[in-house]
């Protein structure tokens, strides 16, 4: 089962940016 390049990437690019929302909201909360 190999997946083709673009959804590879797709899905690198989902986990980085969720990671990043993740990171950004719990900065946020605890400098509130």
């Amino acid at each position: 089962m190999i997946a083709p390049d673009w959804l590879q990437s797709g899905a690198i690019v989902f986990l980085v940016e969720h990671f990043a929302m993740l990171l950004l909201g719990f900065r946020i909360r605890l400098a509130a």
